[in-house]
């Protein structure tokens, strides 16, 4: 197994790690893997000791390969970032699946905390589902173009300029 692809592996393990150290600290249930926080905070532990013991301390991977050749910025770079990209987005489909029914049903028109506040009620899946079912959007799009032409506008653009003011 090349370099690369043992990088990407170690990358993709620690960064679930994280991602799930991260949602124990901020009580975001609907991105767990696991109901009890105590077994996220081990499973992160765990992967991400686990994953650096794998990569710098097993087989001789820092001798032989590291130290001689080891990864091109380029390579590094973008096996790093597709690592972290697959292992954000296994979370979210893992932990989607694993919190389906767990979390609490909330109906149509209860208010949600906004942002990633929702995951604390719900996977991220259906916290997606409900933004995108949600008008408030669709609105601020629909006013979008005429807000779009008034900020652009020459005038109000001049009359920001000398007054540092909106004009009335």
């Amino acid at each position: 197994m090349s370099l690369t692809y043992e990088y990407f592996i170690f990358v993709f393990v620690a960064t679930c790690g994280v991602l799930q150290l991260a949602a124990a600290y901020a009580h975001l249930k609907g991105i767990l893997f696991f109901r009890r926080t105590s077994i996220a905070y081990i499973f992160a532990i765990l992967a991400i000791g686990g994953a650096f013991g794998w990569f710098f301390g097993w087989g001789n991977r820092l001798d032989e390969k590291i130290m001689h050749t080891g990864l091109e910025g380029k390579e590094q770079f973008l096996a790093f970032n597709l690592a972290a990209l697959a292992a954000a987005v296994f979370t979210f489909i893992l932990s989607s699946i694993i919190n389906i029914r767990v979390l609490i049903q909330l109906k149509e028109g209860e208010e949600v905390e906004p942002g990633l506040s929702s995951l604390k009620q719900m996977s991220y899946l259906k916290a997606l589902i409900r933004s995108f079912r949600t008008t408030k959007w669709k609105e601020e799009v629909a006013q979008g173009p005429g807000n779009l032409k008034q900020i652009l506008s020459f005038k109000t653009l001049i009359h920001r300029f000398k007054t540092g003011k909106e004009e009335q």
